[in-house]
């Protein structure tokens, strides 16, 4: 039997994270901050800006999922590619226009149809930013040091996903009150929110072009001569069981983690009786402060057992984390209790929702350097077809179509939730039997190369 041959695993990342290594990772994390103000600032405004197009909840659903995510997965894998062999941060940085121009242009649109088309361009533009900043992180922090980086680049989006939350709830509540703002005229308090949420968009997009580039990405020729040590077809072919389940574990979790961001602000409305600026400012602390402490813990603790040996570190502690969060989350939202339901809800944005980071290193730590971007954008897309694209039409569909009860928003969820887990389970598994296996793989190989 003819052997596969070793594939070189690129790892000549400096032994600890310099200052500057933070800097640029801080940086990124701003960036991604704001993406995701820009992506989940929908979810804040959805009532009134419901009521004012005439639409019901499963156009609703097309709106906080697909119309983003189409143009997102589509072109992630295009971004990867172009991120491998062109300037990384020139990348992000053209992506970050776009996407701004995106977000205010949708509060100057007034139908279904124009704002589909203004959150496609805003989703174009975000496709850009997570394949190029993994790959920018992980040419720069060591493999053992890699999940805790990744998970401070992911504290961004917990702080984006927190900050749409309050700000903007506080900014609906206050311009639905009389409040306004000279500049954006008069206009629809949902349309000037996304018009301020766009905004910061123009000065971030200049400091990204300050990060500078490592040598491995700057010149075509190391370009072309790492793509020749480690081409695409074998290391597909020789990874694929890992990368399928690793994949589809991820994707599923992804679903639970999208559909419950982008459908918890509904379901608090319609069960409890909140005020849309408490809710929204609850919710997003806890958008926050979950995500970044679970991120860190989880992210500590898996380089730790990793560094130890333990090689599937990563996944053996998701599947932990899976059997606790998920039958609490669905308890929460089934019985619809509220000391219940913001128990589970801390729950998982502490365990399920902070591990992105961590499945996110796993891979980066089995794939080369010069496939990095487009490993990840893989990981990307099809996280966001299963989260963006699946998971809020599903919801809306069970809500309109099934249940036909927009007050049982929470058994759709609960139903999901519960799905969801018996099907990551088994995958998560099998992907660590398999990344176990290349752990051991990689060690040898590099002892060999020391001797």
């Amino acid at each position: 039997m003819r052997r596969m041959p070793v594939i070189p695993h690129d790892n000549r990342a400096e032994a600890s994270a310099s200052p500057k290594h933070l800097r640029v990772i801080v940086t990124l994390a701003v960036c991604y901050a704001f993406a995701m103000l820009d992506r989940q600032i929908l979810a804040i405004i959805a009532g009134p800006l419901k009521d004012d197009l005439g639409i019901d909840d499963f156009e609703l659903g097309l709106l906080l999922g697909p119309a983003f995510a189409g143009s997102y997965i589509l072109l992630s894998i295009p971004m990867g590619w172009l991120s491998d062999r062109w300037s990384r941060t020139k990348v992000i940085a053209t992506g970050l226009a776009v996407w701004t121009v995106g977000t205010i242009a949708s509060g100057f649109v007034s139908t279904f149809a124009a704002l589909f088309a203004a959150r496609t361009v805003t989703g174009a533009g975000e496709s850009t930013l997570v394949p190029s900043s993994h790959a920018i992180i992980s040419e720069r922090i060591p493999r053992e040091k890699l999940s805790k980086a990744l998970a401070i680049f992911g504290w961004g989006a917990s702080l984006g996903i927190g900050l749409s939350s309050i700000l903007g709830g506080i900014a609906l509540q206050w311009l639905e009150s009389g409040g306004s703002i000279p500049f954006l005229g008069d206009r629809e308090p949902w349309q000037s929110v996304f018009i301020l949420a766009g905004l910061p968009g123009i000065v971030i997009t200049f400091l990204v072009l300050r990060i500078r580039e490592t040598k491995s990405t700057k010149t075509k020729d190391e370009a072309r001569e790492a793509r020749e040590e480690a081409p695409l077809k074998p290391f597909l072919k020789k990874r694929w069981i890992f990368l399928t389940c690793h994949l589809l574990a991820f994707g599923i979790n992804n679903l639970l983690v999208y559909t419950v961001l982008v459908w918890t602000l509904p379901f608090i409305e319609r069960n409890f009786d909140y005020s849309i600026a408490f809710a929204g400012t609850v919710f997003g602390i806890a958008t926050i402060a979950g995500p970044v402490l679970g991120s860190l813990a989880f992210g500590h603790l898996v380089d730790r057992l990793y560094a130890r040996g333990m090689r599937d570190a990563h996944l053996k502690v998701f599947l932990i984390a899976v059997s606790v969060g998920n039958p609490l989350l669905a308890a929460g939202y089934w019985l619809a209790l509220d000391w219940l339901f913001w128990t589970g809800l801390a729950v998982h944005l502490l365990t399920l929702n902070a591990y992105f980071a961590v499945g996110a290193a796993a891979l980066q730590i089995v794939t080369p350097n010069a496939l990095r971007a487009r490993m990840s954008a893989s990981l990307v897309a099809f996280v966001n077809i299963m989260g963006a694209i699946v998971g809020p039409p599903v919801i809306g569909a069970i809500i309109v179509y099934v249940f036909r009860d927009p007050a049982r928003v929470g058994d759709a969820l609960a139903l999901m939730i519960m799905a969801g887990m018996f099907a990551i389970l088994p995958l998560a598994w099998i992907a660590g039997r398999q990344m176990r296996a290349i752990g051991a793989e990689q060690d040898a190989a590099e002892q060999t190369s020391a001797i």
